[in-house]
C-alpha cells in the first residue's frame, strides 16, 4: 500500500513541476514578444487580442517558438482556439507526457 501511495506522490510531483515548468516558458515568451508593446501587466488569464494587443502574426511567433522549445507540433486548427496563454499552457499539459527537454535557444 504505501509504495502504490510513494508512486501517486512522485507522480503529483512531476505533473506539478511539469505545469510549473510549461507555464513558465509560456509566459517567458509572451514577455518577449510583448517587449516590444511596452505591455508589462499581464497574467494567464490575460486574451491575446483583446487584452495584450496580439496581432496575427505576434500569435503565430508564440505557437511557433513554443513549438521549437518544446519540441512539439501544434495543428494550426488547435492553435486558432487559443484566446490566453491559459489556453496553451492547458493544451501542452495534455500532449507531454514524458520529461520536458526544453531548449535554451530559439
Amino acid at each position: 500500500m504505501a509504495v502504490n501511495e510513494n508512486k501517486e506522490e512522485k507522480k503529483t510531483e512531476y505533473d506539478n513541476s511539469k505545469a510549473e515548468k510549461i507555464a513558465q516558458v509560456v509566459m517567458q515568451q509572451v514577455q518577449e514578444i510583448l517587449s516590444s508593446n511596452l505591455l508589462k501587466n499581464f497574467n494567464v488569464m490575460s486574451r491575446f487580442v483583446e487584452d495584450l494587443c496580439f496581432d496575427e502574426l505576434e500569435i503565430y511567433e508564440l505557437i511557433y517558438r513554443i513549438e521549437n522549445k518544446f519540441k512539439v507540433a501544434i495543428p494550426e486548427s488547435v492553435a486558432e482556439e487559443f484566446t490566453s496563454p491559459i489556453d496553451l499552457i492547458g493544451y501542452l499539459n495534455i500532449i507531454i507526457r514524458e520529461p520536458l527537454n526544453i531548449e535554451e535557444e530559439l
